[in-house]
């Protein structure tokens, strides 16, 4: 995912200056988003395709199915996960949502073979394509059940595994943007995984919550996000493992 993102990022600045070289002008440089699509390969030898767009900032990726594209704030996630898990598929989207945040991809050595003969290889790692070039990403397994949700709109659908697949996305580009930066930020990594986890798990309000500006609605019987009594904005998206695990502990 690093390879990507520096990847995309390069290509934005020459889509940039190729339109800047025939006379076009680009009033804000920081806000103008790259927008092009990535390729998934599927073990049924079907495609997945999701689009991204990336600023100067992020890089956001997005559902497209059936010519539709369809973007998804963590909060419309966190919605989405909930209906899963209303409609019977709690036990699958728990499963899937632990898996994302305890499996890593990481170089073994093969042992098959010699000493002088053995190789390394990836394990759990997945591939997808963009421009003709593979890149990787966390392996996730999913169960064979694959449900539908119906779209409020009730013009399109979604499966299971377009949204799971999306959050694993997301997941592992933001990683890849705590490994680069501040060590004091790895804390983060898989953050938004196990902040889903808290809130599909909790019942009531905990402080490690309440700090980040979740708060229990009782009457909704989930939690609501307000955003203006968070004590750090920037992190009312991530949990620590700390924090994490003393909700679970609080819950069970």
């Amino acid at each position: 995912m690093n390879d990507f993102i520096s990847t995309v990022r390069t290509d934005r600045l020459r889509e940039i200056g190729e339109k800047e070289r025939t006379g076009i002008v680009i009033a804000d440089k920081y806000k103008y988003r790259l927008v092009d699509t990535i390729i998934i390969p599927m073990s049924d030898e079907k495609n997945l395709i999701y689009g991204f767009q990336v600023n100067q900032k992020d890089v956001y990726f997005y559902i497209i199915d059936e010519g539709a594209n369809s973007y998804y704030t963590i909060i419309e996630l966190y919605e989405l996960l909930k209906y899963m898990c209303d409609s019977g598929n709690e036990d699958i989207v728990f499963e899937v949502l632990k898996r994302i945040e305890e499996i890593e991809m990481k170089r073994v050595r093969n042992s098959i073979g010699t000493d002088d003969t053995a190789q390394d290889i990836w394990e759990n790692r997945a591939d997808f394509i963009y421009r003709g070039i593979t890149y990787h990403f966390k392996a996730v397994e999913y169960p064979e059940y694959d449900g539908i949700i119906e779209m409020p709109d009730g013009a399109r659908t979604l499966s299971y595994q377009q949204v799971f697949l999306l959050l694993n996305l997301i997941q592992e580009k933001s990683n890849a943007f705590f490994t680069r930066g501040e060590s004091n930020k790895k804390e983060l990594i898989n953050g938004i995984t196990r902040l889903f986890l808290g809130l599909l798990s909790g019942k009531e309000d905990h402080d490690e919550l309440k700090s980040l500006g979740w708060f229990y609605d009782t009457q909704k019987n989930k939690y609501v996000l307000r955003p203006n009594m968070s004590k750090n904005k920037e992190r009312k998206y991530y949990l620590t493992k700390e924090e994490y695990l003393i909700i679970m502990n609080k819950e069970s």
